[in-house]
């Protein structure tokens, strides 16, 4: 039960439709419920050990309700429904045991907690919010006149057990405050700290390619419209590179394989590049990739170092595979030109034989 609670939390948290202040509530909510079990917990073993067995039994019937609750909430999301049997609850637990064991424990404190949570914890409307602290406040008005003119069926027998109930209930309701008003803070920045993960990640997945983890063409095309304003004091070369006969192996090893090979020569490529060079997936098994502050004698030696590594190297159990690259000098005033000719020079180097760098200057 408790595992698929959880799971069912962590999905509501993850859930991009959820909005902040649903979340804030939903989190608060779930906060509230679990310190109101805990107190319930308590007062049910000190009730069986002071022997008042009608609070035993109500102690028991508030767990099973926030068993409920809870339920209700993480299943269903019905905020306005669980802030009312939390309110219900409060309210005609506190008026039970002020009839049946008294009030002279401060036990009217539950009341004062309550009203904080309708202010707190925007469950439902504000004017719903208000109805029901008046409504609170009338009840805590009059146990503490019935409480004042009744005699309670089980008093607390010994001024210990009074003492002890004294503590316990000014402590909740100094612990329950504090919890409402310093959880309150640290929520909303959990959740701002998880939107900020969650929009970064969203960021990821849109200019990543999801199979080689390289970035995809739509941040390349972002890029190659800015590097002019970004680099005007760099100097640039470009390279496409292309796995050579790469619909071969699709056709002889099967698709699988070729997704093996296109992610480990990303990993290759990745590994051999500088920090400053951007790599990007530019469709199929065709790869961009932009060398900065470089000339393009210096590229085409990189490049072919980067050829032969992997011809070297297994990208897939029982066939060599083999690059060609084509590579030329960037004219930032003209950057898809520059990427027409390299893909162009590529293609000659196919028609000349494959496994080769062809470059030229801009």
């Amino acid at each position: 039960m408790f595992k698929l609670i959880q799971a069912r939390i962590n999905k509501t948290i993850n859930d991009k439709y959820t909005s902040d202040s649903e979340l804030y509530i939903y989190i608060s909510l779930i906060i509230a419920m679990i310190f109101s079990w805990g107190t319930h917990v308590v007062l049910l073993i000190t009730m069986s050990a002071m022997g008042i067995s009608v609070m035993v039994a109500t102690n028991v019937l508030s767990l099973i309700v926030y068993v409920i609750a809870i339920v209700i909430l993480v299943w269903r999301r019905a905020y306005k429904l669980t802030g009312i049997i939390i309110a219900v609850e409060v309210t005609l637990y506190t008026s039970l045991y002020s009839f049946f064991v008294g009030t002279n424990d401060y036990i009217i404190c539950y009341y004062g907690l309550l009203i904080l949570f309708q202010i707190m914890i925007p469950y439902a409307s504000a004017r719903f919010r208000t109805i029901m602290s008046v409504t609170v406040w009338v009840a805590a008005a009059s146990t503490a006149i019935v409480g004042v003119n009744s005699v309670p069926a089980y008093p607390l027998q010994t001024q210990s057990a009074v003492a002890f109930m004294s503590v316990f209930n000014v402590t909740t309701l100094l612990l329950g405050a504090a919890i409402e008003l310093l959880f309150s803070g640290i929520i909303r920045n959990i959740i701002t700290q998880s939107n900020t993960s969650r929009v970064n990640e969203y960021k990821k997945q849109a200019t990543r390619d999801p199979l080689t983890g390289l970035y995809n063409r739509r941040y390349t095309e972002d890029f190659i419209e800015n590097i002019s304003e970004r680099s005007k004091s760099i100097h640039w070369c470009v390279a496409m590179l292309d796995v050579d006969e790469f619909k071969a192996i699709n056709d002889k090893m099967g698709h699988s394989a070729g997704d093996e090979v296109l992610k480990n020569l990303a990993g290759i490529l990745s590994r051999n590049l500088r920090r400053t060079d951007i790599l990007c997936r530019w469709g199929g098994e065709e790869f961009l990739i932009f060398l900065s502050d470089i000339e393009i004698e210096s590229a085409t030696r990189i490049l072919n170092k980067l050829r032969r590594l992997i011809e070297e190297s297994t990208l897939v159990e029982g066939i060599c595979v083999t690059v060609t690259i084509g590579a030329v000098e960037v004219d930032l005033s003209d950057v898809k030109s520059s990427i027409s000719r390299c893909d162009e020079l590529m293609y000659v180097g196919k028609q000349q034989g494959r496994n080769q760098v062809i470059s030229a200057n801009a």
